[in-house]
């Protein structure tokens, strides 16, 4: 295995923001993979370590095939805002989503609510407010990925460790 280690990713997210001072942190988690209920477990994580109990109303689910309705559920997602002063979002592509809304509902980012994402994909550096998010290793994965698979090759009868990249926070406004 080769991959982005997804737990110390949401907890990178979630870390940040109880560093700028927040406490009523919400997330927006896919519920179908394997990569959301490991991010959510970082989220956790970093509450758990600094001793606050995030509210279950905070935490938005969603399906992966069903994205753009998550978003189209204007109320859900007023009610989650209400109760929380920043968000750590599944991945970028959810995290503009929703500055989109914020800015249709004229709530201000980040001075009513604070957004992290993470991918660190190319919205995340276009979109109106550039987003924080947590770095996904594309390219070293995929070459650390073709080295192992040529290893793999050359020698089918040796066993391989698997590769976790620890990620990092890409801090904008």
């Amino acid at each position: 295995c080769v991959a982005m280690d997804d737990v110390a990713a949401g907890r990178i997210a979630t870390e940040h923001l109880i560093q700028m001072g927040h406490s009523k942190i919400g997330g927006i988690f896919a519920f179908d993979d394997i990569q959301g209920h490991k991010r959510y477990q970082g989220f956790l994580s970093a509450f758990e370590k600094h001793g606050i109990m995030p509210e279950e109303q905070g935490i938005m689910w969603f399906s992966t095939g069903e994205k753009k309705e998550s978003f189209t559920q204007e109320d859900r997602i007023k009610s989650l805002l209400e109760r929380v002063t920043a968000i750590v979002c599944y991945n970028d592509s959810h995290a503009v989503s929703l500055l989109e809304l914020c800015k249709k509902w004229k709530v201000r980012v980040p001075e009513d609510l604070s957004v992290v994402g993470i991918d660190d994909s190319k919205l995340s550096k276009i979109c109106e407010v550039p987003l924080t998010t947590v770095r996904h290793p594309h390219q070293q994965l995929g070459e650390r990925a073709a080295q192992k698979v040529l290893e793999m090759i050359e020698n089918p009868e040796k066993s391989f460790q698997d590769v976790l990249y620890e990620p990092v926070l890409v801090e904008r406004k």
